[in-house]
């Protein structure tokens, strides 16, 4: 699923110099200001997928997340009344469905919007940075120019210490509160590449670090910045997830994975950030940057669910079809997700098809959807609901006749298209793979004709190059 959870890269050969040379500038700029919330639920999936066609790669079909492209923006959705933390609403794509058609279902959840940071839990984090010489560079210039723009977005509250790691582990400032951010970005703008990756013995003493000042009424979180070429000390996959999984579970410390450069490992970053409280995105280019130094950054302060479950019961009748993306378990009418933890500005959808019966012999049928938490702010575990019933008629349209389901339909039915391409490419079968992809961007085109929304747009650009790219082969 992550949020979390980030994977960052920066290609720099994709984003004009010009670009580059002032985004930082900017960010700095912006990022005093407490006014953006984080847009979508994790940028991991979609970012890498702009990435490998600029790179005129096919992914390989792990690679490609539905949920992720399908939350990459923000959702037009209810957002938390009253004194709730989280809303969870329950859509149907059409008012009316006609017996025997497809019946498609969203379910939306929002966080709060936080605007004044200062009563947010203290945050007790460990930057924990690769210098090896594979960081040299831009590459290097760049993650610097990030970590003391994020060193602003601390309060004196907060503890910090930073590792920076090659061959060797070094602690270039131990647990602290942030009373001088001077003294941090000094400390940042300290530490130059060169040797090999110990990548696992750097977020062991990450943890330790966040050790010496946990507290269950702190945000207790590490934060990764490495290219994830591990090539020195424990380097067996599995041992290094091991180590990492255990001090997640056993100490409650969030760990957040942020990747630097092309060339990282993906299946180990992935395979490193499956619980519920691990993070990860992938950063491309400028934009991606500012989701998750200042859109991310607000998530950063102010976690808002823990050991959050969604349930959706539907009518036994209905024929399910398609749950888009996640890995959710069956109990009979009973969909269940695990989820990760829900941050502050959250917007995150679940979209379900169904088949209705052409012998269905009532009237309407309805869908609620649960979800249960713990909530971090008040300390107590909650549980929400919402149910929403739609009418059978014969003459209802077979159209999605929700602007917003259908745009979030469409995203997901292209994430889906990736997905089967990669599978196919990988196998051999090119011919299938192109087939499946251009008989997707005619149907968005059809569904959607220019102008077209930018969230609908880029996903068909990307089909689009792919299809010019296995065309070309």
């Amino acid at each position: 699923m992550f949020y979390p959870n980030f994977f960052i890269t920066l290609h720099q050969q994709d984003i004009s110099n010009s670009i580059m040379k002032h985004f930082f500038s900017i960010l700095i700029l912006l990022f005093p200001v407490f006014s953006f919330a984080q847009l979508g639920y994790s940028s991991a999936s979609m970012s890498m997928s702009q990435q490998n066609h600029n790179r005129y790669r096919i992914p390989a079909a792990d690679e490609i997340v539905v949920e992720e492209y399908m939350n990459f923006h923000r959702h037009n959705l209810p957002l938390p009344s009253g004194n709730a933390s989280i809303c969870v609403s329950t859509e149907w794509g059409s008012s009316n469905i006609r017996p025997g058609s497809e019946a498609i279902l969203q379910v939306g959840l929002t966080t709060l919007q936080m605007t004044d940071m200062s009563d947010a839990a203290p945050l007790n984090v460990s930057l924990v940075i690769d210098k090896s010489g594979s960081m040299s560079g831009e590459k290097m210039e760049k993650t610097k120019d990030a970590l003391k723009a994020f060193a602003d977005k601390l309060r004196p509250k907060d503890i910090l210490s930073i590792i920076a790691f090659d061959h060797t582990i070094e602690t270039i400032l131990s647990a602290r509160q942030v009373k001088n951010p001077s003294i941090i970005k000094q400390a940042i703008e300290g530490i130059y590449p060169g040797g090999s990756t110990n990548m696992n013995d750097g977020i062991i003493t990450g943890y330790k670090e966040v050790q010496k000042n946990y507290n269950q009424r702190y945000t207790n979180r590490i934060i990764i910045l490495t290219d994830a070429i591990t090539n020195t000390g424990v380097v067996d996959p599995e041992e290094i997830i091991r180590s990492s999984h255990q001090n997640n579970l056993e100490d409650g410390i969030d760990f957040v994975l942020i990747g630097v450069g092309t060339d990282f490992n993906y299946q180990l970053s992935r395979q490193m950030t499956q619980s519920e409280r691990t993070a990860l995105h992938f950063i491309n280019d400028a934009s991606d940057i500012q989701k998750v130094f200042i859109d991310e950054a607000e998530s950063l302060l102010a976690p808002i669910a823990k050991e959050a479950e969604l349930e959706i019961a539907f009518d036994s009748k209905l024929q399910l079809e398609e749950v888009y993306g996640y890995q959710p378990r069956f109990e009979g009418n009973k969909i269940k997700l695990k989820l990760k933890r829900m941050n502050a500005g959250l917007t995150q959808v679940v979209l379900i098809k169904f088949r209705v019966p052409a012998n269905y012999d009532r009237g309407s049928f309805d869908a609620t959807a649960t979800v249960r938490y713990y909530d971090i702010t008040r300390k107590r575990n909650q549980t929400i609901s919402d149910t929403k019933s739609v009418s059978l008629s014969p003459y209802a349209s077979e159209h999605i006749n929700n602007r917003d389901i259908e745009k979030n339909y469409w995203i997901a039915h292209m994430a889906q298209t990736l997905k089967t391409m990669a599978e196919k490419h990988h196998k051999g079968h090119p011919q299938q793979a192109l087939d499946e992809v251009q008989i997707a961007i005619g149907d968005v085109k059809r569904r959607f004709p220019s102008p077209r929304d930018e969230d609908v747009q880029r996903m068909l650009d990307i089909l689009q190059n792919y299809s010019g790219m296995i065309s070309s082969r």
